[in-house]
């Protein structure tokens, strides 16, 4: 009766053990899949990190290229302002910096003001000491025009060397020219390239401005 007994709990136990194996044994099969899965996880996330990574110093790497190429166009820019002022180092310095805070109040191309200030100093219509203000009224008109500073820059110095014995100042020579805009015959973009030979043949012909 006792061995029945025992050969019936052993039966069991056997039945129990290898069931217990055969779970185990599941419970590894699905542990192995999970860490595959996850090791995958992971290795998608490490090449998009790594894809991320890639992108942003390529990224990194042309906004560096633009900005050497900027910085060294300003100073292309300012070197040739330099030729017609010849500044002391501090005050081109502080004539930079001044040009530099106007770009920036009027979101302009400083590059493209820095041309406009050379043309008006070339011409004589500027100085140094008059630089920050006559540029001052050409970012205003460029901006009120939807115009580029340099196109308007040249029109407000035609305008100013054809009035030149009236001591025509930068502020009455955009003036004139937003007169003629607001009368909606002609757009800025349009006046300016030909404001120089207008006006020229206005002065000539004993037009004032106020008239033009």
């Amino acid at each position: 009766m006792a061995g029945g007994f025992v050969e019936a709990i052993t039966v069991r136990v056997g039945a129990d053990i290898s069931a217990f194996r055969a779970e185990m044994a599941h419970v590894v099969s699905v542990g192995k899949g999970a860490g595959q899965k996850i090791g995958a996880a992971f290795g998608e996330l490490k090449a998009g990190a790594t894809a991320a990574a890639t992108a942003v110093a390529a990224t990194l790497g042309v906004v560096s290229t633009l900005s050497l190429k900027a910085a060294s166009d300003y100073q292309e820019g300012l070197a040739k302002v330099q030729t017609l002022i010849h500044a002391s180092t501090e005050g081109l310095t502080a004539l930079g910096n001044a040009q530099r805070a106007l770009a920036r109040e009027f979101g302009v191309n400083l590059v493209d003001q820095l041309g406009a200030l050379y043309d008006a100093l070339s011409a004589g219509v500027a100085s140094t000491a008059t630089s920050t203000e006559h540029m001052r009224v050409v970012n205003t008109a460029a901006v009120a025009g939807w115009t580029d500073v340099r196109i308007v820059g040249e029109a407000i110095i035609r305008v100013m060397e054809a009035y030149k014995k009236s001591n025509v100042s930068a502020m009455e020579a955009s003036d004139s020219l937003f007169r003629t805009v607001d009368k909606g015959i002609i757009e800025m973009k349009e006046l300016a390239p030909i404001i120089g030979n207008v006006a020229g043949l206005a002065a000539n012909s004993g037009i004032s401005l106020d008239e033009m």
